[in-house]
C-alpha cells in the first residue's frame, strides 16, 4: 500500500509501515490459523481469571464505578501502556520492540489481550500509537522503545504558518486507521469469545488540545510566550486541535463501542489565573463525546488540582460532559479525591511509577494501600497503577495488582 499525505500541511514519518495512510476502510489485515489459536487461549485465560476471581466481573465493576453504585472493590486500572505491553508478549525477553506494536495493528491487539490474561487485569490499557506528531508541518520518526517523536522543533510560530491548514481525519491519515482498526478487531475479537459480555473496552484519544499545541503545533516555550504576546495564535491553534480531537474521540467510539474514552490533559502545565479560558477547549470536547459515552481525563500535572474549580465552573467537569479523571503520584490524592467526591465525580489515584519500577513488595503494597484507605469508601473511586517503566519487574506489576484487589475490597 502506498503511503500517502493527503494534506500539504503533513510533513514526513521516518520509519511509518506501508499502511500508513490508508483509510480505514481500505485496511484488511488477516490472522493465521495459528494466531487464532493464540488469541482464542488469551481469551480464555481471560474469562478463567475473572471466574476464579468471583464477585464482580469487570464490566460491573466499571459499571458500578461510573454510576457510583457498591462494588465489591475498587475498580483496577493499569497504565501499561503498548511499551510495557510488549514485554508481556515475549517474556521481557526484550526481543520484540515497542516500535513493532505501532507498526502492526495485529500485534497491539495481541498485547493487550496478553496482558490483560498475564496479570489478571479488569481491562486493557488500550493505548494510541500516535499524537499526530507529523500532521502540522513537523518531520518524524518511529523510535524502537516508545511513541513517535518530531524531529526538531515544532514549527508554527505565527498566524501564517497556519495558512491552509485544517484537522486531519482520524480515519484516513497517518498511524490512526491502523489504531481504529485494532480497537474494532478488539471489539469484534471480544463479541466472538464472550468477552463483551464480561469486560469493558477503555480506549484512550490522548492527547488533549493543549497537548497538542504544546508538543506540536507551538512548543511548550512557545505556546507560554504566546499565551501573553499571541493569544490569537493560540486560540487558533486550539481550535484546530479541539476540532480534531473531537472527531478523533468519535471515530474511536464508532470503532470499539466503548464503555468509556480517556484523554490524558495538560491541566497544571500552567495555573489557571489569568488563563481560565483554556478551559474551554476542554469543555467542547466533553460536551461533544459525553452524550455517545463517558468520557474522563487523565491528569498530567500537580497543578490540575488548581485547575478542577475552573473545569467544573466552565463546563469541562460534570453533566454532560467529562465525569472526572486520575490523577498522577504528584497530585495530592487527599485533595483530588475529596473535590471529586464532593462534586459526584469519577476519581481516580496513581501511585508512584518509581516504587512500581524498584521499590520493594512492602514498599508497592504499602503505597496501595494507603491509596485504598483514602478512595475505596467513594464508589466511584478507581486504584491505579503505572504508568509501567519499560523495564519494571513482572514481579513488582504482579504484587501492586495483588495489593490493589486484597486493599481494593469494599
Amino acid at each position: 500500500m502506498a503511503r500517502e499525505k493527503r494534506l500539504k500541511q503533513f510533513g514526513a514519518l521516518e520509519g511509518a509501515p506501508d499502511w500508513y495512510g490508508t483509510p480505514l476502510d481500505e485496511l484488511h489485515f488477516e490472522w493465521s490459523p495459528e494466531e487464532r489459536l493464540e488469541i482464542e487461549r488469551y481469551c480464555e485465560r481471560i474469562l478463567k481469571n475473572i471466574e476464579e476471581e468471583g464477585g464482580m466481573t469487570p464490566l460491573e465493576r466499571l459499571n458500578a464505578t461510573l454510576e457510583g453504585k457498591p462494588r465489591d472493590r475498587a475498580l483496577l486500572t493499569v497504565l501499561y501502556g503498548n511499551v510495557y505491553g510488549i514485554r508481556t508478549l515475549d517474556s521481557a525477553a526484550d526481543a520484540l520492540k515497542p516500535i513493532d506494536v505501532y507498526r502492526n495493528p495485529k500485534l497491539w491487539v495481541k498485547v493487550h489481550l496478553a496482558t490483560v490474561a498475564r496479570f489478571k487485569l479488569d481491562y486493557a490499557n488500550a493505548y494510541e500509537i500516535s499524537y499526530t506528531e507529523e500532521f502540522w508541518g513537523n518531520n518524524a520518526r518511529m523510535i524502537e522503545y516508545g511513541n513517535p517523536v518530531i524531529i526538531g522543533d515544532p514549527r508554527l510560530k505565527s498566524l501564517e504558518d497556519l495558512e491552509g491548514f485544517e484537522a486531519p481525519d482520524p480515519t484516513k491519515d497517518g498511524l490512526f486507521p491502523g489504531y481504529l482498526w485494532a480497537n474494532r478487531e478488539l471489539r469484534r475479537i471480544y463479541d466472538e469469545y464472550g468477552l463483551s459480555k464480561v469486560m469493558p473496552i477503555l480506549p484512550r484519544i490522548c492527547g488533549d488540545p493543549h497537548s497538542i499545541v504544546m508538543l506540536y503545533m507551538m512548543g511548550w516555550a512557545g505556546f507560554a510566550m504566546g499565551l501573553r504576546k499571541s493569544p490569537e495564535l493560540c486560540r487558533r491553534c486550539l481550535d484546530l486541535a479541539t476540532e480534531w480531537e473531537i472527531r478523533y474521540g468519535q471515530a474511536v467510539i464508532e470503532a470499539a463501542r466503548p464503555q468509556a474514552l480517556y484523554m490524558c490533559a495538560m491541566t497544571g502545565a500552567q495555573a489557571p489565573k489569568g488563563v481560565e479560558w483554556l478551559a474551554d477547549y476542554w469543555a467542547k470536547v466533553g460536551k461533544a463525546l459525553a452524550p455517545q459515552t463517558p468520557v474522563t481525563y487523565i491528569y498530567a500535572f500537580a497543578q490540575s488540582v488548581q485547575f478542577l474549580p475552573v473545569l467544573w465552573e466552565k463546563g469541562a467537569l460534570g453533566p454532560g460532559s467529562f465525569l472526572g479523571g486520575f490523577s498522577d503520584s504528584q497530585s495530592d490524592p487527599q485533595k483530588m479525591i475529596d473535590f471529586h467526591r464532593e462534586h459526584d465525580l469519577f476519581v481516580g489515584c496513581l501511585g508512584s511509577h518509581k516504587t512500581l519500577l524498584d521499590g520493594s513488595v512492602s514498599a508497592i503494597e504499602r503505597e496501595i494501600k494507603q491509596l485504598c484507605d483514602l478512595g475505596k469508601s467513594y464508589n466511584r473511586f478507581s486504584i491505579g497503577i503505572g504508568m509501567c517503566d519499560y523495564w519494571t519487574p513482572q514481579s513488582n506489576l504482579d504484587a501492586a495488582v495483588a495489593a490493589a484487589k486484597k486493599y481494593g475490597k469494599c
